[in-house]
């Protein structure tokens, strides 16, 4: 069994990016050394970490796999999610208001 995250965006310092690499870095401490995060759009400055890789780059999945989906902005791999093989978790990056 492998845990993945896939999320449509991997940005530098964002909100989103930070918690998929915590989640990460959480995940292979706790033994799951597999743990690794697929992004449609990859920011330069993160694809040396090793785990993290394009969304074109996504092994075959298996039944017993674990699919961390981060859902944050609109994309066709929100609708795509559902076909992936494996059990799914989605986590709902909401909007915060500018006032905040």
């Amino acid at each position: 069994m492998r845990i993945i995250q896939i999320l449509t965006t991997l940005s530098f310092g964002d909100a989103v990016g930070n918690d998929t690499l915590a989640i990460m870095n959480l995940l292979r401490k706790n033994g799951y050394p597999d743990s690794a995060i697929y992004a449609e759009n990859l920011d330069a400055r993160l694809a040396a970490i090793d785990g993290v890789h394009k969304i074109r780059n996504l092994p075959e999945l298996n039944a017993d796999d674990i699919i961390i989906y981060h859902l944050s902005t609109g994309s066709n791999l929100n609708r795509k999610i559902r076909d992936y093989v494996g059990r799914k978790l989605v986590i709902y990056h909401n909007i915060t208001p500018a006032n905040f």
